[in-house]
This record gives structure tokens, C-alpha cells and sequence, in this order.
């Protein structure tokens, strides 16, 4: 396995679209009436991938494996040295096999002026937020969007990255 991130292309698009619905549908078991929230079809147009791919505040990422896609990921900046990771995801083939670990570092690598990096995943997904602070160094930091009646809420994470100086 090799993998390496880089621009997505124009042309790439909808194979990222797709790629990140399916990834994300796989965790439809954890939601009311199996709908991952931001994955639904009409939730779809609130984010067009190749206007927000000529909006200079993001960068969208392809992670591949060998020159084989097998991920994605959007990044807004947010500050002058922080970003926030809108959507990181593996095709389903690649997932819970230790790849998203090294995909995670490889995004943030992307960024070496980047020191906080932010992200925000659902309570339901308890896989992700183990993936996340045990694995990756996240820490939660704020929790939004609590629904009472659901018992559930969206994580706020976040990464202080120390580089080293030369």
C-alpha cells in the first residue's frame, strides 16, 4: 500500500461524490430512520463539490492508493494557521484497516503551516470518536447540536500540531 494525497481534479468529482456518500451510508445504522445527517440526497445541493474546489478558502483532497482512489477530503481554512476538516472518508474497503490513520496524517501533512486542525463528527458514530482521540490525537473540545428527545449531539475535535523548526 501507497498511499499519497493531492488535488482532486475537475474530472474527479463525481467519483468523490459518490465515493463519499457510500462511505458515509455505511454508518446509517446509527441514525433515525437510517439517514446519516449531510449524506441525504437533499442535503446534496448545500454542497456543490466543483464550487467550493474554485473557492480558494478550501482545498479538496484525493487520498490514493497506488494512483487508485480511495478517499477524500474537504478543508476549509479558518484562520491564519488553523483549518477545519469539513469531510475526511475512506471507500468502505478501506475502512477499519488502519489506512485511515496514516490518510488522516497525510491530509494534515498537506498543511505544514497548519497548527489547529478541527473537525466535528456525530455522538452516534462512537467508532469515529474512538478513531479520532484514541487514534489520531484529536481531543473534543465543545459539544453542539444536542437534540434531548434523540440523546444526541455533534463532537467538536480538535488537533494542536507542533512542528518541528529546522
Amino acid at each position: 500500500m501507497h498511499l499519497e494525497v493531492q488535488p482532486l481534479k475537475k474530472e474527479e468529482a463525481d467519483l468523490f461524490n459518490k465515493a463519499d456518500e457510500a462511505a458515509f451510508n455505511v454508518h446509517a445504522r446509527y441514525f433515525p430512520d437510517g439517514i446519516v445527517p449531510g449524506a441525504a440526497e437533499d442535503d446534496r445541493g448545500e454542497y456543490d463539490l466543483k464550487k467550493i474546489m474554485d473557492d480558494p478558502q478550501y482545498t479538496v483532497l484525493s487520498i490514493k492508493d497506488d494512483g487508485r482512489f480511495v478517499g477524500g477530503a474537504i478543508v476549509e481554512e479558518t484562520g491564519k494557521n488553523s483549518r477545519e476538516i469539513e469531510i475526511f472518508f475512506l471507500i468502505v474497503e478501506y475502512q477499519s484497516k488502519g489506512t485511515g490513520k496514516e490518510a488522516l496524517a497525510l491530509v494534515e501533512g498537506y498543511f505544514p503551516d497548519t497548527k489547529v486542525f478541527r473537525l466535528i463528527t456525530p455522538s452516534n458514530v462512537v467508532r469515529n470518536t474512538v478513531f479520532y482521540v484514541n487514534k489520531c490525537g484529536y481531543r473534543i473540545v465543545k459539544v453542539v447540536g444536542f437534540d434531548r428527545e434523540a440523546n444526541t449531539a455533534d463532537y467538536v475535535f480538535e488537533k494542536r500540531i507542533r512542528r518541528k523548526t529546522k
